[in-house]
């Protein structure tokens, strides 16, 4: 694969309000620069130098879940026709349509260099489909372990610089991709960083919130040629689903869970009902949010809602489960003498998890990893409600 070296061309993308684990590119500045060929092949296992587009995931271990977010997105999920009639989705069949959250994408071989624009749930797609040479733009974060399959050689992974919304065209283009993966939200708008990335390759994005898996990892499936592989995996998570409510399915019934957070620098309790992990726990599996959640204001850009001392109640639940993350200060919540009023936490039915896997809970790894903590703590303390 070659690359050109280049001054950068950088696109910025103010801040704004987004949704939990998306960093959508809202407006555009564009500072050009120039680019000279070279001749030599790029290294696989080195980064450049070169800035990388926005990641959309929230970060763990390296990962600030405090970082600012862009649009809210319309939550109800639509799930799409299938397209195999037409010749789109069939294993390895190409020219495919593939249909995505911003529309459809005619992709007319197999993709022999694929991007994927940072964050750590397309690369879990990739490797668990057995895609194992693709380039990533932007960071994987987070430490290899129980929800980060190691990365094969064959995968590049370009630098981004210290600014998150720069975005560096002219090495994008330089890689000459045949596919690029990148994330939205289901229900808004294309971005301006899709409607420039698509003149460079064919785009599809996926939901980075989906719990249905329909429009997270169905379309980067189709895309690659994988769609039995897909398949296979949708058939794994019906399957632990189904043993879930087989085997704890009542213990579930009518019980609530609060996710809670507090983080270096702020001193007040944050609660949240909004990324992949909590759409499992309470659109999936079936717990209870607490009663009022949906009335908070979420601060601008945050995933989060701060409560104050005479709203603490909002936080209590059967179960309260503190997020484990760059920063997070569970110790400091769980001891709180304020906070120990909360029935849960005098009762002792808390649990922490960390942030990591609940984020990125509808990528086939980190699924599991949630299903194991939820199977393995959260259910064992709605039971105790019982006694």
């Amino acid at each position: 694969m070659r690359l050109l070296s280049c001054r950068t061309t950088h696109l910025r993308a103010p801040g704004g309000r987004r949704s939990p684990l998306l960093a959508a590119l809202v407006g555009l500045a564009l500072v050009v620069g120039a680019c000279g060929s070279d001749s030599d092949e790029a290294d696989t296992t080195d980064t450049t130098e070169s800035a990388a587009p926005t990641d959309a995931d929230t970060a763990e271990d390296g990962v600030d879940p405090t970082e600012p977010e862009t649009s809210e997105p319309d939550t109800t999920e639509a799930v799409p026709e299938s397209t195999e009639d037409a010749g789109s989705a069939g294993d390895g069949a190409f020219p495919v349509t593939v249909e995505h959250i911003f529309g459809e994408t005619t992709i007319e071989d197999e993709p022999e260099t694929i991007v994927a624009l940072s964050g750590s749930i397309p690369i879990d797609w990739l490797l668990s489909l057995g895609v194992e040479d693709f380039v990533i733009v932007g960071d994987r974060w987070g430490a290899e372990g129980e929800y980060q399959a190691p990365l094969p050689d064959e995968v590049v992974v370009l630098a981004r610089p210290e600014d998150r919304s720069l975005v560096n065209l002219e090495e994008l283009a330089a890689i000459d991709p045949d596919l690029i993966i990148g994330a939205g939200a289901q229900g808004a708008e294309p971005d301006p960083l899709y409607e420039l990335i698509e003149q460079i390759a064919p785009v599809v994005y996926f939901d980075a919130q989906g719990t249905t898996l329909d429009f997270v990892g169905r379309p980067i499936a189709e895309a690659t040629g994988r769609r039995t592989e897909y398949d296979r995996i949708v058939a794994d998570y019906e399957a632990r689903l189904a043993d879930f409510a087989d085997g704890v399915g009542t213990t579930v019934d009518g019980r609530s869970v609060s996710i809670v957070a507090r983080f270096e620098g702020r001193g007040d309790l944050l609660v949240t009902e909004f990324f992949a992990g909590t759409g499992l726990l309470y659109g999936v599996l079936g717990f209870d949010a607490p009663a009022g959640l949906a009335e908070l204001e979420y601060e601008a850009g945050l995933p989060f809602a701060p409560i104050s001392t005479e709203q603490l109640e909002l936080a209590d639940a059967d179960v309260i489960v503190c997020l484990l993350a760059v920063g997070s200060l569970c110790d400091e919540i769980l001891g709180d003498p304020i906070i120990q009023g909360l029935d849960a936490i005098s009762g002792g039915r808390t649990a922490t998890i960390d942030f990591g896997p609940l984020a990125y809970a509808n990528a086939p790894l980190a699924f599991d990893a949630v299903m194991d903590a939820i199977e393995e703590l959260v259910v064992p303390l709605a039971a105790a409600t019982d006694e």
